[in-house]
């Protein structure tokens, strides 16, 4: 057996100085790019777009940078959006009142699903847990699609403006009134004491301003008083930064 080569006490204190430096470069890299670490490892950054052109679905990684897939949707020149969220994606052409489902593992699409409430030109939509959510609040009609192409409609009162909350439940706002309706459901009403000038939706959540008392609503919550900390305050407009944002700017 051949002798083992002595190592010194100092040889190994370098060794782990450098690879404490590594370590500590390795992280500085990461967080230096503006990217949480958590986000490396989700789907967030990967999404389905739709080149309505050439009617094909493209599956991009925005961390790298590249795209993944394409499918051939076979409808060159159409209008359809792709659309995603913890439900699945989605691929919905609004002008012929149909949703077909994009299955990411199998890379490939669903059978075309009509979903009346697409079809009133103020119908608006989203993804949540169950699927994809459909509203048209002045006709009083919602649907929810599910991955498995399962469509069910879900019973909705009519109102002004209708919203889908990103977990695909839907606010309704007629004036001063305010109906949340959830996939199930269950609803909850309430009375604001103004109507609202803007609305949109933060997680299940619906934000509201008042420009002319310079009020913004957490609807169902509290108040904002903002009319005195911004200058021309009748001409704000409400933003919402991003998907996982607990605010609105």
């Amino acid at each position: 057996m051949g002798q083992l080569q002595k190592v010194s006490w100092r040889t190994l204190g370098y060794a782990a100085l450098g690879a404490v430096v590594t370590a500590a470069s390795v992280v500085a890299i990461i967080n230096s790019d503006g990217i949480r670490p958590t986000s490396l490892t989700s789907n967030a950054a990967t999404r389905w777009l739709f080149n309505q052109g050439s009617g094909t679905a493209v599956l991009v990684d925005g961390l790298a940078g590249r795209v993944v897939a394409r499918v051939d949707a076979e409808s060159p020149g159409s209008s359809e959006v792709a659309v995603q969220g913890a439900g699945g994606a989605f691929l919905v052409a609004k002008d012929q009142g149909s949703v077909r489902t994009i299955s990411t593992a199998k890379l490939q699409l669903g059978t075309a699903q009509p979903v009346s409430s697409l079809l009133n030109p103020r119908a608006t939509f989203g993804v949540g847990a169950s699927g994809l959510t459909v509203v048209s609040g002045p006709s009083g009609t919602a649907n929810v699609v599910a991955v498995g192409d399962v469509t069910r409609p879900v019973t909705i009162p009519k109102s002004e403006n209708a919203y889908v909350a990103a977990d695909g439940s839907m606010w309704l706002i007629t004036g001063a009134k305010a109906t949340h309706v959830n996939v199930d459901e269950s609803t909850t009403t309430v009375r604001m004491r103004s109507s609202a000038t803007q609305t949109v939706t933060v997680g299940s959540h619906a934000v509201a301003y008042d420009d002319f008392r310079g009020i913004v609503r957490w609807i169902g919550e509290s108040d904002v008083v903002v009319q005195q900390s911004i200058p021309n305050a009748s001409e704000a407009v409400l933003q919402q930064p991003g998907d996982d944002a607990p605010c609105v700017w």
